[in-house]
């Protein structure tokens, strides 16, 4: 066989041997990134990422040496990889399981091959994780900045700009980042072609990662200028260009022009493929023996069982239990049986709700939302990207402000404007204790079921409709005051 397929030959068969196993396996982790490659734009490119692998690994087929053979010490990240998807599927964590599938994926060739061989395709492998669609965490991050930075640049310009959140007006119009405008779009293309020209430029570790951090911090100051760019036209021709969908068209072209300049940039340090000496250029099957070999696929095919088996041992040890969902309030708070919640925060699938208006007649009406999600339960999963107060694409509503409460600084005090204004004091809670940093809450709740524990995540908010939020927020911490005990066994299990 010639060194054409001599060479990449084991590495395909280990690869396509490799993803097929996993996927068999982890079935529901792999279906569900398929669906999402599918189902957003954002994440197409991901169907392209496996081609690359093997194009990666094709155009530097005559630098492959020495000899391959499966090793058992790829059991190693093979278990971290497993257990790393048990946590994010006991936690209910896409992400994370995502990546631990990828990993397994990763490690498992890598067991295949051997060390010998797996370090010569370290980016090959290693590149695969792009396929892991990843880039709504960033959403919030990468939307608050591209603000600070247009109303930064605007003001430094001379124009005035009165801001709310990622809301900002000026004389000539109103203005607002949206999803599509926070640049996680072109921070996932930039990065993903960075990488394939990185691999295929340059030689030396040191240029690769150079490029690759200026292919990270180009596009995100980029979206920046672009923004500031398109609030420019829009005001100069009287809000009549780039204030609907061209603006998304002439923000890819100027993404277009940035990355070639870039490109152009980095080819000053283009460095040329060495050759390879001709002795060195054919792979080799290391001589073990049958049972040797044999022992070692079963072993790493073997590990890839324990974590499937492990989660649902976990589930079907959680108890089923009944919470008792009754609150009783304290002070002069009664509950008002004909009175409506001026608006329902976003959170879906939750266990149980309570939907609850209180008045007063020292504070008036105090408005109480408690969604509970059971651990027993697959109806959701309390910690999630589309569960928030106010989502950022509402019509009606939007956030203008978050702060610690004066009350109790595990909470957040949210000022909302729109249609309504309205301040809300809210908080995550488990069993009763309030927890304001997802990732601890998650860890809590990958734990609790590890550990076969029941128990209810919740999220407690109370809001009232007023113009002034200092002085609501005072009204709401009156009502907390005497009432936060209660709220905290609302729905509580032990």
């Amino acid at each position: 066989m010639s060194i054409r397929y001599s060479n990449v030959l084991p590495i395909f068969v280990a690869f396509i041997v490799a993803s097929t196993a996993v996927s068999a396996v982890y079935w529901s982790t792999f279906l569900a990134m398929l669906t999402t490659w599918a189902g957003s734009e954002t994440y197409n490119h991901c169907f392209l990422v496996i081609p690359a692998f093997f194009y990666f690994v094709w155009v530097k087929r005559e630098h492959f040496h020495g000899s391959y053979s499966p090793e058992k010490i790829f059991i190693l990240p093979l278990l971290a990889s497993g257990f790393l998807w048990l946590l994010g599927s006991l936690a209910d964590v896409a992400l994370v399981k995502q990546f631990a599938f990828m990993a397994l994926i990763v490690s498992l060739t890598g067991g295949l091959l051997g060390w010998s061989l797996s370090r010569q395709i370290l980016f090959p492998l290693f590149f695969l994780f792009l396929a892991v669609p990843v880039g709504d965490e960033l959403l919030p991050v990468m939307m608050n900045f591209t603000a600070d930075f247009t109303v930064g640049s605007l003001r430094l310009l001379g124009f005035p700009v009165f801001r709310e959140g990622t809301h900002f007006a000026m004389p000539s119009g109103n203005w607002s980042v949206v999803e599509a405008c926070s640049g996680v779009r072109y921070l996932i293309a930039s990065v993903a072609i960075g990488l394939i020209y990185a691999y295929i430029t340059y030689q030396k570790a040191y240029k690769r990662i150079i490029f690759m951090c200026f292919a990270i911090v180009v596009p995100i100051l980029a979206n920046g200028l672009r923004a500031v760019m398109i609030v420019l036209l829009g005001h100069y021709s009287n809000m009549t260009i780039a204030t609907g969908v061209d603006h998304l068209v002439y923000g890819w072209i100027f993404f277009g022009v940035v990355m070639f300049g870039l490109f152009w940039v980095g080819s000053f340090w283009r460095e040329e493929d060495l050759a390879v000496a001709t002795e060195r250029r054919y792979l080799s099957i290391k001589k073990v023996s049958g049972i040797t070999r044999l022992s070692t696929w079963g072993v790493l095919f073997a590990t890839l069982l324990i974590w499937p088996i492990w989660e649902n041992w976990s589930r079907s040890v959680q108890p089923h239990l009944q919470p008792t969902h009754s609150l009783e309030v304290s002070g002069s708070f009664t509950p008002c049986s004909e009175c409506e919640l001026p608006f329902l925060p976003s959170f879906d699938s939750a266990s149980h709700y309570l939907k609850q208006v209180y008045t007063s007649d020292s504070s008036g009406p105090v408005n109480l939302f408690v969604a509970s999600y059971y651990s027993w339960s697959n109806a959701g999963e309390l910690i999630s990207y589309k569960n928030q107060l106010v989502l950022p694409d509402d019509k009606r509503l939007r956030v203008v402000n978050t702060l610690s409460n004066s009350f109790n600084n595990d909470f957040q005090r949210i000022d909302i404007k729109g249609v309504r204004s309205l301040v809300a004091v809210g908080w995550y809670q488990i069993n009763g204790v309030p927890e304001l940093n997802v990732v601890q809450i998650k860890m809590k709740e990958a734990l609790y079921k590890l550990l076969g524990r029941a128990f209810v995540s919740q999220y407690v908010v109370v809001f009232k409709e007023t113009d002034n939020f200092t002085q609501g927020e005072a009204e709401l911490n009156q009502f907390l005051m005497v009432n936060m005990s209660a709220l905290k066994q609302y729905g509580v299990v032990e």
